[in-house]
């Protein structure tokens, strides 16, 4: 991921989270916030599914801010995004 002036306290991120599974196989993760210019930047997140899960959710989010001025301008960029099962 890379940012350009991200005029805000809750920058974006990355969010994975389960869908079309059991509540107790809920998962809900987030990366780092990203404000401001960041040059280009790996992000990752592990996580593990239950057996009852089905489909999972990656997104780009931006957190509500306590900020009056709540708005949000700059520029991202996303490159190479991918999804990769793990073995033991």
């Amino acid at each position: 991921i890379k940012t350009e002036n991200i005029s805000t306290d809750s920058g974006v991120r990355f969010a994975v989270s389960s869908r079309a599974g059991p509540p107790e196989e809920h998962l809900l993760l987030y990366t780092p916030s990203r404000v401001g210019t960041n040059p280009w930047t790996p992000e990752q997140l592990d996580f593990r599914t239950g057996p009852q899960t089905r489909m999972v959710t990656v997104a780009l989010r931006r957190l509500p801010t306590r900020k009056l001025d709540y708005l949000i301008q700059g520029k991202v960029w996303i490159d190479n995004l991918s999804l990769q099962r793990l073995t033991q």
